[in-house]
């Protein structure tokens, strides 16, 4: 039988097909302690779909923070155990937005009537560095945020309620002491074992591993070492105020995270030398894995009343030579924080569940790394140049330097990269087109300096039409190339004031550098002019001495004409290298 419902229409509880709170970043992080981690935003969008007009008052949106300390003591009594409850509860944050739709004093008392529709209204809130952190996990006491949006409607009719939560997170800055320093507890027991127990880093990310490093020296022959058992402590302080100090109300309470149970063997862990010192004994290095839920592991904290601390307590049996057993125990603390790179879900679990990640997350991601750890990096060397405009007899092993200027460069790179060479090689007929293309570039560029007066360097390039198949070396000007030029529009429209040296860009031809490396024949080095040593007392010539000694001989002016015959040996010679 068909039901009907006759204040459907009135209430409206299925009114809107879509009301929610979004956030940009559902996890706020506060770097550093309460006094001096930095503000942080908290950005977001209400969100709200209207299949038809509906009738509202307002529509508002509110911020609240709760603190909730509770416990339950028991007490044993003449009669027998006494369960007493204690809880309190406390608003320790509270802010309301100005109302998205309606609200304001000059708005009509009956409302206002949102047609149908899809509507977003964005938010913002500066989150102070010294707000308490969210502590969620425990049964009876918590520090919670929330977001809540209403689309209030009235008498008779259903509001609209959207919940989100807000996780804020007080990590460890990254110059934090607790990232570099390690614990470690070192002792001798006499006449009977010298141990070492060390925590490479005090600190450590929730849902991880905690790294311990053990180190025994036998003193009593025939003592043997047993099991060792590591056992993470948690230790729960709670704390309610009073109206007077004596009225304060304390409970403390401590429960076992975790235990490891390890053994030590001839093969695996002695070694005859353990360090200079020459002493032999038995070394450990274990990893034990940390719970990846909020409810059996909390963070550290100390906020409000609600305090939590951990430690990693060693028990380590001795079995002496006459048969009875001694235990070792030692107590190391540590911290545990959560990172911003291990989100969790809303009830407190890792995102990532899998047992690679209590190892694929180090403390690296909080600190500076470590040189050791990077030393066998892949280097440039290394590296697949393949592609690259890289020339390897030039380049250095892990510096790039590229073949052709980009930067501010005319060169047709396209046509020079083009072609049966990708190494970077150029071919013989390329060279002789290009001197070819020099000598016009020479005589054009005489011709411009008569009729132009301006002054051009000896790497201007200047565009210069060709016939031949080839790229000249300096076109840049054919409907095939994609020129790179940043000359100013002064440059472009006339000519400029400035030299042409400082806007030109340097092509450095290698097969050119390749000359100065050669070592001059015994000739050459016999009419070379000997330099003057006549210095009293061997001392350093200075300024004037130096130039005096040897006047370097006047260069003549090269004319803008070169001859056919020069252009043919200089090809000749370069085709010979190839």
């Amino acid at each position: 039988m068909p039901s009907f419902n006759v204040f459907g229409g009135v209430t409206g509880r299925n009114s809107a097909t879509l009301f929610e709170i979004r956030l940009e970043n559902e996890i706020i992080v506060l770097r550093g302690g309460e006094s001096e981690a930095s503000s942080q935003m908290l950005k977001g969008v209400v969100v709200l779909c209207l299949p038809s007009a509906l009738k509202v008052e307002d529509v508002h949106l509110r911020m609240t923070g709760q603190l909730r300390v509770g416990w339950n003591d028991q007490r044993i009594t003449p009669t027998g155990i006494s369960n007493n409850r204690v809880d309190k509860a406390t608003e320790i944050f509270t802010y309301k937005w100005s109302p998205f739709v309606g609200g304001t004093p000059g708005s009509s008392s009956r409302g206002t009537l949102l047609p149908s529709g899809n509507y977003e209204w964005p938010f913002e809130l500066v989150i102070p560095g010294g707000m308490a952190e969210s502590v969620e996990g425990l049964q009876e006491s918590h520090i919670m945020y929330k977001l809540k949006a209403t689309v209030a409607r009235g008498k008779l009719a259903y509001d609209l309620h959207a919940h989100k939560p807000v996780r804020i997170v007080r990590t460890l800055d990254p110059s934090a002491l607790e990232l570099a320093h390690a614990m470690t507890v070192e002792n001798v027991w006499p006449n009977k074992i010298e141990y070492q127990l060390v925590i490479p880093q005090k600190a450590i990310i929730f849902g991880t591993a905690i790294d311990v490093e053990m180190r025994f020296t036998s003193l009593l022959k025939g003592l043997r070492i047993g099991n060792i058992k590591c056992q993470l402590i948690e230790a729960q302080e709670f704390t309610i105020a009073g109206s007077t100090a004596n009225s304060e109300r304390f409970w403390k309470h401590q429960r076992d995270i975790r235990t490891w149970t390890f053994k030590l063997n001839d093969e695996d862990h002695y070694h005859d030398m353990l360090d200079d010192s020459g002493q032999d004994g038995y070394t450990l290095h274990e990893k034990m894995p940390l719970p990846k839920k909020l409810s059996k592991c909390l963070q550290d904290v100390d906020v409000h009343g609600i305090k939590i601390r951990h430690k990693v307590k060693f028990n380590i049996a001795l079995h002496n030579p006459d048969g009875h057993v001694s235990e070792l125990r030692a107590t190391l603390p540590v911290t545990i924080f959560i990172s911003p790179n291990m989100p969790l879900t809303s009830d407190g679990r890792l995102v990532d569940q899998t047992p690679m990640s209590t190892q694929s997350t180090d403390i690296v991601q909080h600190a500076p790394p470590l040189y050791g750890e990077h030393v066998l990096d892949q280097l440039y060397a290394d590296v697949d140049q393949s592609g690259m405009m890289t020339p390897a007899p030039q380049s250095g092993m892990n510096t790039p330097f590229y073949n052709h200027s980009q930067t501010g460069s005319a060169e047709n790179l396209t046509a020079l990269t083009s072609g049966p060479h990708p190494s970077g090689a150029v071919p013989p007929a390329a060279l002789s087109s290009r001197l070819q293309d020099l000598n016009l570039g020479s005589r054009n560029s005489s011709f411009r300096q008569l009729h132009q007066g301006g002054e051009s360097g000896g790497n201007t390039p200047h565009s210069q039409p060709h016939t031949d198949g080839e790229a000249g070396y300096f076109d840049h000007s054919g409907s095939n190339s994609n020129p790179l030029s940043r000359r100013t529009s002064e440059e472009e429209g006339g000519v400029s004031n400035m030299t042409s040296g400082q806007h030109s860009p340097q092509h450095i031809d290698f097969s050119e550098l390749g000359d100065l490396t050669k070592v001059p024949s015994y000739r050459t080095a016999v009419q070379t002019p000997m330099r003057s040593t006549s210095y009293n007392n061997a001392a350093l010539p200075n300024y004037e001495a130096a130039v005096s000694a040897r006047k370097p001989p006047k260069i003549p002016r090269s004319t803008s004409t070169v001859s056919t015959s020069t252009v043919a040996c200089l090809a000749s010679r370069l085709l010979s290298r190839h």
